[in-house]
């Protein structure tokens, strides 16, 4: 994917935005304001705030250059995620920060696929619950919760040992023999649903 292109002036709060960049967030080639808010809006809700520390960070002298990974939306409602960087390109006569330019590359499809490895390496894929190092892990940083804030921690555990390979062997019966549907599908549904459900739930560090 092509680099966008962008330029702020850093007194005025005009940026100057490529066709490409414009494209990206929604707009037609002369729809998009210059000013630096039509920017920002883009930004989701959780990113604002961390988005706006990094690029006043960099001209502030507290980063060798601004960079940032994020979350928009754009004006079409089409949330993508991007890689943002840019540097300080000029500077007035006190040497001040004067003006920025960077590129805006999209990275949705790369994220999608880390989000998807993340859930095969840490969930089952036949049921969608977590498997047991992703279990393991999460245990233990529940357990470390309950003991840093002296909360009461209970678990529950279910021995679910051999079902997978059950349900396999079921699903594959269920499939070459017509005649095994109905008697089958019963069992293998509230199975698979008790599984699901179970997968939806979230560790709660304390009982209520």
């Amino acid at each position: 994917t092509s680099d966008s292109l962008w330029d702020l002036n850093l007194c005025t709060d005009r940026v100057y935005s490529s066709p490409q960049l414009k494209r990206m967030l929604g707009y037609g080639a002369d729809e998009m304001s210059p000013d630096f808010s039509t920017v920002q809006i883009t930004y989701t809700r959780e990113n604002t705030q961390r988005v706006m520390r990094a690029v006043t960070n960099h001209p502030e002298g507290k980063r060798e250059r601004y960079e940032a990974e994020y979350g928009l939306k754009n004006r079409n409602g089409h949330y993508l995620w991007v890689h943002d960087r840019g540097k300080v390109s000029e500077r007035n006569h006190l040497c001040e920060p004067h003006r920025m330019v960077g590129t805006v590359q999209n990275i949705t499809e790369r994220k999608n696929l880390q989000h998807r490895l993340q859930e095969m390496a840490s969930h089952v894929e036949l049921t969608g619950i977590m498997n047991r190092r992703e279990g393991d892990f999460i245990l233990e940083k529940q357990i470390d919760l309950s003991k840093r804030l002296k909360l009461q921690l209970d678990i529950c555990l279910f021995d679910l040992d051999h079902l997978k390979k059950i349900m396999i062997n079921m699903e594959i019966q269920r499939r070459s023999n017509p005649e095994n549907r109905c008697k089958d599908c019963n069992c293998h549904h509230s199975q698979t649903g008790l599984l699901l459900s179970l997968g939806r739930r979230r560790v709660c560090p304390h009982s209520s």
